[in-house]
């Protein structure tokens, strides 16, 4: 596994990531920065070579940069010679519990410019990710969110992903008390790696459908994915390609067989590495925003539809890596739970749809409903458009955003906003 992978490892793997084990191996670290929440939990070395930049030593083949504070002086570093970078943004936070002001990201030297997002374009790899650590004390300065987002954009990266980091309640050196969470934006310079999608069943016609209309479509014709159907049937031994058996415990219905999901996994991997194989269960973990994103970030991914009464459970021991259920209720196979978490991952693929930012601000990212949407005519029957969506001013429109995702997730979805 390279150095990159195991850093997006400790984001892809899951749909939120505690570090709570980085911790207790690393007592003699101070907790409240990256280097000790990241890097040493992986053993990276690395050294200081400007003020708030850090590089990786030890480690010719790859090269990752970690930028914090006021560390913007890139100068050092070859143009596309970097694999990654992170980026720990500073907190905007009024008052510390030891009394003062925290509120760095109120000053000019601690804020980001569409210069430095030039730099980390300049030192990064094509297809290659920058990682913006966003401080859930931020939540409230949307001016500096968005133009973020808008330097980002400019400097030539693309919106790749979005992952919430439970990094547990602590007090800092500072006297002052952590937040649950912080928001990791992800970019990649120009095109990121493809992904590929394949999916076993025994109802393969079930996915013909949903897998070649709309986005999953222009996803695949764009090259940016391939989704692949693999009929279980054609792994089979035995006469009439049957793949299931009666359940040694006796009861009724049928069980999927080990053999023809064992063969057909094993020749996939014999061809290349899958970061998840999923078992579609109605016992597996609920998917849901937070799930897609991180899959979003894999890059080749196998989804094993179940059926009959279920599989022969050493399949799901020996050979599943996640659990994934769509709902609290009962289909009759997982064909199209597959189709479901195939399209909630795919959208999210850079250049998927038309605005990478548009998937990025649907609801059930960052655990909100999505604000209201209008269109023209601004005035239509005496029912008018709110007046600050026609003001232009987009920092304020931001704000209106958040205030009306927060207000209806609080009416309609309160269980949401519990975490």
């Amino acid at each position: 596994m390279t150095l990159v992978e195991k850093i997006f490892n400790c984001f892809k793997n899951n749909e939120s990531f505690s570090l709570q084990e980085a911790y207790e191996h690393n007592l003699d670290k101070p907790q409240e920065t990256v280097r000790a929440r990241i890097y040493e939990k992986i053993g990276v070395k690395f050294e200081r070579v400007a003020k708030g930049v850090y590089r990786t030593i030890d480690c010719e083949e790859e090269q990752c940069v970690l930028i914090e504070g006021d560390g913007r002086d890139l100068s050092m570093i070859e143009d596309n010679s970097i694999d990654c970078i992170l980026t720990d943004h500073p907190w905007l936070d009024m008052k510390s519990n030891k009394g003062g002001t925290r509120a760095f990201a109120l000053y000019d030297c601690f804020r980001y410019t569409l210069e430095d997002f030039k730099e980390k374009a300049r030192v990064l790899k094509d297809g290659c990710f920058l990682v913006e650590v966003l401080p859930a004390e931020n939540e409230n300065n949307y001016e500096y969110l968005y133009q973020i987002k808008q330097y980002a954009k400019e400097a030539g990266f693309v919106y790749y992903s979005k992952v919430p980091w439970k990094k547990g309640n602590f007090v800092s050196n500072t006297g002052r008390k952590a937040k649950n969470t912080q928001d990791i934006m992800i970019f990649s310079k120009g095109k990121a790696r493809n992904m590929r999608i394949d999916i076993l069943s025994v109802m393969p016609e079930m996915l013909e459908s949903p897998l070649h209309c709309s986005i999953l479509q222009r996803a695949q014709d764009k090259g940016l994915v391939e989704i692949h159907v693999h009929n279980l049937r054609d792994w089979s031994l035995r006469k009439h390609k049957k793949v299931d058996d009666y359940p040694f415990s006796g009861e009724a219905g049928m069980v999927m067989q080990i053999e023809p999901v064992h063969r057909c996994i094993e020749h996939l991997m014999s061809e290349r590495h899958y970061d998840e194989v999923i078992f579609t269960s109605p016992d597996g973990d609920i998917l849901d925003q937070p799930m897609a994103n991180s899959l979003s970030l894999a890059e080749n991914i196998i989804i094993l539809c179940g059926h009959y009464k279920g599989v022969d459970y050493r399949i799901r021991e020996h050979l599943i890596t996640k659990e994934i259920s769509i709902g609290n209720y009962v289909l009759t196979g997982g064909e199209l739970p597959a189709a479901v978490i195939a399209d909630s991952i795919v959208r999210l693929i850079p250049g998927a749809i038309g605005d990478e930012q548009s998937a990025l601000n649907d609801s059930f990212q960052d655990n909100l409903l999505e604000a209201p949407v209008y269109t023209r005519p601004a005035d239509y029957n005496g029912w008018k458009v709110p007046e600050i969506l026609l003001s232009g001013n987009q920092a304020k429109i931001e704000e209106w955003k958040m205030q009306q995702a927060l207000e209806r997730t609080k009416r309609l979805r309160p269980d949401l906003l519990k975490d």
